[in-house]
């Protein structure tokens, strides 16, 4: 037997009794799954700061090669600063948002359960309004009674306690597993420094493992693919994250300009809501619309005008100029990879999965444009057409004057 060939059949066999082996003991892999994710979540925590802010991180960055161009340490000095910069403009904009806008959305909150009473009452009578202006409907349905709905929701509220109360163990595990992710969460944050201050050395030494330990072709893809995942999900996630911030400042104007009601409220519900792209938008609107619905008709009608030229506007100019084609992903696959998402890895899933797919499609697609290339197939947009038909040629009539007889 060849060699080449024992090596193949060792190599199967392997594989089968390794996957054999889990099959059976399926539960300790999942253990160690789970320890491993639990020891790696800190630095996927920190990878992920560091995509979304490698591209201010490359602005500053940029502007201090500019300040030190003449400095021998001009690389060095640029990358600490603009990494203090970057970390520092971050948390000035986290301050910020809970000094000014946190305390406006909590008094609008607080300002809607108060008025939740006339609000029922208004639409109590809009409802019996309508069934007593309806010939159909009058006579047939009992008006409605909706001064129960107050009561209700106290009582709903002091179950709720109780429930909590006596789930004290299982509201200590949340307690607990909240502070887990506060101290991953500064755990990945101190990781993303390092991340960043050392990118260009992480680089080098994982290309010299790659290429020591793999073939060059195999090599060179791993690379390529490595430098499109790290492209495209910087540039999506920092992306939808400065343009869901650019539409809630702007709603949060208009609204404060046309008066609207609650507009601290429902500008943090339309600025956070558009971080998902396709149905983002859609899931902010509606609620927000019910809750100026509640308010006044005319308030939620011109609300609904304004939001969508607002959306509009996002969506032909500011997220063009902010992301550009961040992923090149067709819209079609964005919204299943959102929908598909979601369902499966919640607020996770709307964030990581649109990127995710982004970088498939385009491996690919690249892929299938290669082989497609060596195949000499054509790679036109236009579709393939029937080659032309043959003209048959007619059979030559012969005159009648040139028949024998």
């Amino acid at each position: 037997m060849d060699k080449k060939m024992f090596r193949s059949i060792a190599l199967l066999l392997g594989i089968a009794a390794l996957l054999a082996l889990a099959v059976l003991r399926i539960h300790t892999v999942l253990y160690i799954i789970h320890v491993l994710i639990s020891v790696l979540m800190p630095a996927v925590v920190g990878l992920i700061i560091a995509l979304i802010l490698d591209r201010p991180f490359e602005w500053f960055r940029k502007k201090y090669l500019l300040v030190f161009k003449k400095s021998n340490r001009k690389h060095g000095l640029s990358t600490g600063l603009a990494v203090a910069s970057t970390y520092i403009a971050v948390f000035a904009f986290i301050i910020l948002f809970f000094v000014i806008v946190a305390p406006k959305i909590l008094s609008s909150v607080a300002e809607l359960i108060s008025n939740t009473e006339v609000y029922v009452e208004k639409v109590e009578q809009a409802i019996n309004s309508f069934i007593a202006s309806s010939e159909s409907l009058s006579g047939k349905i009992d008006p409605l009674d909706l001064s129960g709905v107050d009561e209700w929701l106290a009582n709903a509220a002091s179950k709720l306690t109780e429930l909590a109360k006596s789930r004290l163990p299982e509201v200590i595990h949340i307690a607990s597993e909240i502070v887990e992710g506060v101290v991953t969460t500064v755990l990945g944050i101190i990781l993303s420094v390092y991340i960043l201050l050392s990118r260009h050395r992480m680089k080098w030494q994982a290309k010299k493992i790659v290429y020591a330990l793999l073939p060059q072709k195999i090599a060179d893809f791993i690379r390529d693919v490595a430098k499109l995942s790290a492209r495209t999900f910087s540039n999506y996630i920092s992306g939808r994250i400065l343009d869901s911030v650019i539409v809630g400042v702007l709603c949060f104007i208009g609204m404060a300009i046309f008066r609207f009601e609650y507009a601290a409220l429902i500008s943090f519900m339309v600025g956070v809501t558009n971080f998902i792209p396709m149905i983002g938008p859609a899931l902010g609107i509606i609620p927000s619309a019910i809750i100026l619905l509640l308010v006044s008709p005319v308030q939620c009608f011109w609300f609904l005008v304004f939001v969508c030229l607002l959306m509009f506007l996002d969506s032909n100019l500011i997220d063009l100029r902010i992301s550009g084609e961040a992923t090149g992903l067709p819209p079609l696959f964005v919204l299943i990879a959102v929908i598909v998402g979601g369902a499966l890895f919640g607020f996770v899933g709307f964030i990581l999965t649109v990127p995710s797919c982004a970088v498939l499609y385009t491996v690919a697609k690249r892929m299938i444009t290669h082989i497609c290339a060596k195949k000499d197939i054509p790679l036109d947009d236009e579709p393939f057409t029937d080659p032309p038909k043959k003209k048959k040629i007619p059979f030559p009539k012969v005159p009648v004057e040139d028949v024998e007889e």
